[in-house]
């Protein structure tokens, strides 16, 4: 069973805010405990070391949760996969990057605990029927992330992709990477002879015309997600923005952008 928190404003200020369990894989209480989250207060995601006290710091507040420390503790003890939903009830919420919460060293996004938002449904589109798919899968994966490694995801990339190939799904992969080390690798090791490996460049606009051009039915970002004042956006590293005073990766992808692209209305869409 998923583990879904909700975060909701307690005041007029923006800071306090209310953290509860919208359900779990046991029953705990209470339910609701105050939480304060001020984005400008927790460590910069500048390096590894930056991202991981950010991550520790968002984990340190959770746990102030009896019920939400009770439900981390349990599935630390688990072996399956664990998924932890944040449904975030304000802007100033949404500024903070859960995607990088630590525990004990350990970013779990990356291990057994993948951490999504779940987005307001007035964004949602009707969901439509589901069809067969006949012919080849286009795969896209901008993998990116600012102060953190995209090489796991990488590995469990190239692994997904061979095992689909193997058992007879045609697939076309397309491949942009922010990080120097991790592009070089990835252009050795491969996957097949016509995938495409390159490095993030540009701006959003370049990115989303890359991904115009490619034409995916299934795209997955590893970045961050940020917002403002009536304005969503993935945020994305270049090379030199893990080498710059920035602080932060310099490419920005705006959610309308994404929301009235032709071809992204043909996409499933996938982030972590």
């Amino acid at each position: 069973m998923r583990t879904v928190l909700i975060l909701v404003l307690s005041g007029e200020d923006p800071k306090p805010h209310r953290l509860g369990i919208d359900s779990a894989p046991m029953p705990v209480m209470p339910l609701w405990a105050d939480m304060q989250i001020d984005p400008n207060a927790l460590p910069l995601l500048k390096g590894d070391a930056g991202a991981e006290a950010h991550g520790k710091e968002l984990y340190t507040k959770l746990t102030g949760h009896v019920g939400v420390k009770r439900i981390l503790d349990d599935l630390a003890g688990r072996a399956e996969v664990a998924p932890i939903y944040l449904q975030t009830g304000s802007a100033y919420s949404e500024l903070v990057c859960w995607e990088a919460l630590n525990r004990d060293g350990t970013f779990l996004t990356l291990g057994r605990w993948p951490i999504s938002r779940i987005a307001r449904e007035v964004n949602s589109e009707p969901r439509i029927q589901a069809y067969t798919f006949d012919g080849t899968l286009r795969f896209m994966a901008v993998l990116s992330a600012y102060g953190v490694s995209a090489e796991e995801e990488w590995k469990g990339l190239k692994e997904a992709v061979n095992q689909a190939r193997s058992e007879g799904l045609p697939v076309k992969l397309c491949v942009v990477l922010g990080e120097e080390e991790l592009l070089a690798k990835a252009a050795g090791e491969g996957v097949g002879y016509d995938d495409e490996v390159k490095p993030l460049e540009g701006n959003g606009f370049d990115l989303l015309r890359q991904i115009e051009q490619f034409r995916p039915q299934i795209i997955h970002f590893f970045c961050h997600g940020r917002s403002e004042v009536r304005d969503h956006f993935l945020e994305l590293a270049k090379i030199r923005d893990r080498k710059g005073e920035l602080g932060r990766g310099s490419v920005q992808l705006r959610s309308e952008l994404l929301r009235d692209s032709p071809v992204m209305k043909q996409v499933s869409v996938d982030s972590s």
